[in-house]
Parts: structure tokens; sequence; C-alpha cells
């Protein structure tokens, strides 16, 4: 934990996000926020269409059938 922290607080003053942000054209537009707002709300509902399919695996099969599936998933992502 400690080791994660350090790095957290590192990467918060070397960055140094508080110089650069206010300079950039970024969130300028309302167009923008429109556009940031549903690139989240996507991206929050495949996490919970993934977390409520999952949900419905375990109780029609068993844990294991997720372990499988899960494991196969990771290869793929390594073999891609």
């Amino acid at each position: 934990m400690q080791k994660l922290l350090t790095r957290a607080l590192r990467h918060y003053y070397t960055e140094r996000w508080w110089v650069t942000l206010p300079g950039s054209p970024w969130l300028d537009d309302p167009k923008d926020v429109l556009v940031d707002l549903g690139i989240t709300t996507a991206g929050a509902a495949m996490a919970f269409i993934m977390s409520m399919s999952e949900f419905e695996l375990v109780k029609e099969t068993t844990a294991v059938s997720v372990m499988v599936i899960g494991g196969a998933g990771s290869k793929f992502r390594i073999w891609a």
C-alpha cells in the first residue's frame, strides 16, 4: 500500500496537472462536456452489463466456468 501511495504522489507532483489543465482547451466547449459524459456513461453501462452477465452465468452454472472463461480471456488478450 505504501508503494502505491508513493507512486501516486510522485505522479501527482511530476505531472503538474494543476498547471497544464487550466491552459488547455479541454472542456472549453459544452459539446466537449457532452462527449466526455457520453463516453463515461457508455463505459459505465458496459461495466454494469458485464457484471450482470457474469452474475447470471454464475447463477446458471458454477464459479468454475467463470474461472475457465476468465483464463481463456486472459490468454486471448495476451495472444492478440
